[in-house]
């Protein structure tokens, strides 16, 4: 029961936006979200393949997570390709930051400058 709660509460963590070293706390409705997600499985796992089914779960028990850490993992690769470090300083690329200025993604920015040229 402490580890589904727990984790409950990391995945709604990760799952919002705003969370920071001050403010470590999902919304409650993200937490019951997932912790719905979890008891229905929980349940449908012990109703109908019995004891077996509980020990599976235990097996599949880090898939949400591991979906999660995955799909931040992506998003860390495209945002490291948006930076280039230059000695010790860590800046945005020039056609990440005309992106960031004019609101659209880098890729549409840059092609819209060769496209001035």
């Amino acid at each position: 029961m402490t580890a589904a709660d727990s984790n409950t509460d990391a995945i709604g963590g990760l799952c919002t936006k705003g969370v920071d070293a001050e403010h470590l706390k999902s919304p409650l409705w993200v937490k019951a979200c997932w912790g719905s997600a979890i008891a229905f499985v929980a349940w449908i796992s012990a109703s109908y393949i019995g004891v077996n089914g509980v020990k599976m779960l235990f097996n599949l028990s880090g898939v949400p997570g591991m979906l999660i850490v995955v799909a931040s993992a992506f998003a860390f690769i495209k945002m490291a390709q948006r930076v280039e470090v230059n000695g010790q300083t860590v800046e945005l690329k020039q056609d990440a930051l005309a992106a960031l200025e004019s609101g659209q993604p880098a890729s549409q920015t840059s092609a819209a400058q060769g496209a001035a040229s």
